[in-house]
């Protein structure tokens, strides 16, 4: 049987893609500057050790 566990690793990976996919858009309606952009690329979203040994 398929517990959360199974479906929680394809939920993330929709998540990342949709941040991937979305961050610039996003961006320009936040009128970010490319210094706030980068600072918070990796950093808030998609910290690369928020999903370690996931």
């Amino acid at each position: 049987m398929g517990g959360p566990k199974v479906f929680a690793p394809v939920k993330v990976e929709a998540a990342r893609r949709v941040i991937e996919d979305e961050w610039s858009s996003v961006c320009d309606q936040a009128e970010l500057t490319k210094a706030d952009r980068n600072r918070l690329w990796g950093r808030q979203f998609l910290n690369p050790f928020a999903l370690y040994n996931y």
